[in-house]
């Protein structure tokens, strides 16, 4: 939900059904809607007025159409970002953070732009050799043995930080790629290389932590929930801190608000509380630990010995 506020959609039109001639069977595409934002919502040829941003937009529409939605996840994942992002965005205006539009359309081009550097780079073969010359003339400005940009994979976590981390690693040879005519749709402008610089910081407080969640094994609940709880209160930090850009803070605050439908299945289920009671090295103390009311513990420990 995070990255939402840094990406870019438009609406996709439907397509019309095709009926083949001589055939009562009738064809049609089904696409997975992209996320809608409320004041954003923009046809292709409203947005994309040159052929450069044209062909970006394409490219991420082909990225995103060969992650098919056939259980329809993709869909319900949506409409979860565009309520908590509302939300996320009224509660910070109450508190007077609010996000202008000239930062709004700095930021949500920036994963566009990074993401679709890196496709471009891996599918061309002209532009990964022009990417490989600069790397190897630009060496001396590179701390690290890195030879390429990381790709962003939708199904994968922490891909989005890996993409962004290659894109920052390689800015001088990204400038230079970027300064040519065909290639000037992925030139992320003044502002936006200091915001994706901060939105890297962002990621990576949250990186190991979600690390965790790709093992092989699964984690166990008394784990898996002191490790949300650590996530919810790093992304608390970050909505908090009055240095930070308002539209980080907004995004951090979505995140808050995202861990928080999953305390409410707690709330619906005793077991997962129960079992870091029972857990030797939380116990009832994890709960005064993490700020949990004395009714609340009172609760809890009844419900336990019971």
């Amino acid at each position: 939900i995070i990255i939402s506020f840094f990406f870019k959609q438009y609406k996709k039109k439907k397509p019309r059904a095709k009926v083949q001639t001589g055939s009562k069977h009738k064809y049609g595409v089904t696409n997975t809607p992209a996320i809608e934002f409320v004041g954003n919502e923009v046809t292709k040829s409203d947005i994309f007025a040159d052929r450069d941003e044209a062909e970006l937009a394409e490219m991420l529409e082909d990225e995103e159409e060969k992650h098919e939605d056939t259980l329809g996840q993709a869909t319900h994942d949506a409409e979860v970002t565009n309520t908590l992002r509302d939300k996320a965005i009224q509660d910070m205006r109450e508190r007077g953070v609010e996000i202008s539009q000239t930062q709004n359309k700095e930021a949500l081009g920036i994963f566009p732009k990074v993401a679709g550097l890196a496709k471009k780079v891996h599918d061309s073969t002209t532009i990964g050799e022009q990417f490989a010359m600069l790397r190897a003339a630009n060496k001396n400005h590179l701390q690290g043995d890195k030879e390429a940009l990381d790709w962003r994979v939708l199904t994968r976590w922490n891909s989005d930080l890996a993409c962004l981390d290659a894109h920052l690693y390689f800015y001088v040879v990204v400038q230079q790629l970027t300064g040519v005519s065909e290639l000037k749709a992925f030139c992320l402008t003044e502002d936006q290389w200091p915001l994706a610089t901060v939105l890297a910081d962002v990621l990576l407080l949250l990186n190991d932590l979600t690390k965790l969640f790709l093992c092989v094994e699964v984690p166990l609940i008394p784990s898996a929930v002191p490790m949300l709880t650590t996530i919810k209160n790093v992304l608390c930090n970050v909505s908090n801190d009055t240095t930070i850009t308002s539209v980080i803070r907004v995004a951090a605050h979505a995140g808050v608000l995202l861990t928080e439908k999953y305390y409410d299945v707690m709330d619906k289920c005793e077991v997962y509380r129960i079992s870091i009671v029972m857990s030797p090295d939380k116990k009832l103390h994890w709960f005064w630990a993490n700020g949990h009311s004395f009714e609340a513990i009172a609760r809890l420990r009844a419900l336990v010995v019971a």
